[in-house]
């Protein structure tokens, strides 16, 4: 849920995110929105997604694309 956190709070990088981390409306935030009580530091946070395989996302992306398509939005 981290990496979620970290992409929906619109943090530029992950050295953004962690030094954030300190900020009581952050940890709140963290807390309360995704049920994070203590995120992992910006080096844990690589290693985990570094396993992640990107490829194994694409269909969900796809789904999505094609659900915004036949909805008309247009998003250029």
């Amino acid at each position: 849920m981290a990496a979620v956190a970290l992409f929906s709070l619109k943090d530029g990088t992950l050295y953004a995110f962690d030094e954030l981390l300190d900020d009581p409306v952050r940890q709140r935030n963290l807390c309360q929105l995704y049920g994070i009580q203590q995120a992992p530091c910006d080096t844990q946070m690589r290693s985990i997604l570094d396993e992640v395989d990107p490829y194994g996302l694409r269909p969900a992306y796809v789904a999505i694309h094609q659900e915004l398509q036949k909805q008309g939005c247009d998003w250029k």
